[in-house]
């Protein structure tokens, strides 16, 4: 064998057992990463269960919290029930007299009365010992509720109403608000009437009326 086989020999050789090396590195790599891809996917799985386990605990409280709910709802809707049973109980053992005036409301009592001019100061309002129960001469219409609350507004009289003109201050003025005043005014319309409530002597005017001076 001449030097030149020689060295093929040795080539082929030192190729071999390069190639035989690299062989068992690639694969004691490729079983380091198959056995590091194997312990990822272990633990990733693990956690998993575990997330899983935690929300199913989490959401068995919950049902659990919801049924206590409906369960304490239930009580009181029956305690409820019972309450309105008695009740109708109570009511059907009453006499029909006192079942009815139970039932019935009260209808209030309305009074109409009449008032000159608006004779109070402090407060601004009607003295009740000055009312009329008839119109003959007066200024204002007041109707009350049960003598407490009600409203007032200039009457209808055209003669009265020209007298309240010609005497402006105070009949017009401490009594109703207005926009404008004609140069020569001939008659009132109420647009809302006034307020009034009763103050110990005197129903006090909560709002003045509203008018129109044609």
């Amino acid at each position: 064998m001449d030097i030149f086989d020689r060295i093929k020999q040795f080539i082929n050789e030192s190729i071999q057992s390069l190639f035989v090396r690299q062989k068992e590195d690639l694969s004691l790599i490729i079983h380091k990463e198959v056995l590091s891809a194997v312990s990822d996917l272990k633990t990733f799985v693990s956690q998993q269960v575990q997330t899983n386990e935690r929300d199913m605990a989490n959401m068995q409280q919950t049902v659990f919290s919801l049924n206590q709910g409906v369960e304490n709802l239930l009580r009181r809707l029956d305690a409820i029930q019972e309450s309105i049973d008695l009740l109708q109980e109570r009511q059907s053992d009453l006499p029909i007299s006192e079942s009815a005036v139970q039932s019935e409301p009260l209808n209030p009592v309305i009074t109409i009365c009449y008032a000159k001019m608006v004779d109070s100061m402090n407060p601004l309002g009607f003295k009740i010992e000055n009312l009329k129960s008839a119109e003959d001469g007066c200024a204002f219409k007041i109707i009350l509720t049960d003598d407490l609350e009600g409203t007032y507004e200039i009457v209808a009289d055209r003669e009265i109403q020209q007298e309240m003109l010609s005497a402006f201050n105070p009949l017009i003025s401490d009594s109703s608000i207005y926009d404008f005043v004609p140069q020569n005014p001939t008659g009132v319309s109420v647009v809302l009437p006034g307020t009034v409530v009763k103050d110990n002597n005197v129903l006090r005017i909560v709002n003045k009326q509203k008018i129109e001076i044609s």
